[in-house]
């Protein structure tokens, strides 16, 4: 998988679902139920749930990994491209503040 360094950036190559906004409201409180607090000094919002391989932040919905972050981006109403890849401008990979990204695509 390319993409998930550790710089934070997140690979494409998670399986999400492709309306994330029909996710059910006790999937998306469990969501927030494995964050930390929002870090007063960098703004992150660090993730206590599983990662995968590559040491990026997910849960599983229906027995399929779906991206932490792509996650909190559907429920704040932020759009959720595909393909494309999340860059985190914090740069830390546990972080999943859905406004610490911005938009990669691929060519």
């Amino acid at each position: 998988m390319s993409g998930g360094e550790q710089n934070g950036d997140e690979s494409v190559e998670h399986n999400w679902p492709t309306n994330l906004s029909t996710l059910p409201e006790e999937f998306i409180v469990c969501f927030w139920a494995n964050t930390e607090p929002r870090d007063e000094f960098t703004g992150c919002t660090d993730w206590r749930g599983q990662y995968d391989d590559e040491g990026q932040p997910i849960m599983h919905y229906k027995g399929r990994p779906v991206s932490a972050v792509r996650i909190a981006m559907a429920d704040v109403g932020m759009p959720v491209y595909e393909p494309g890849m999340v860059l985190k401008k914090c740069r830390n990979s546990r972080c999943v503040d859905p406004w610490h990204v911005r938009w990669a695509y691929e060519n």
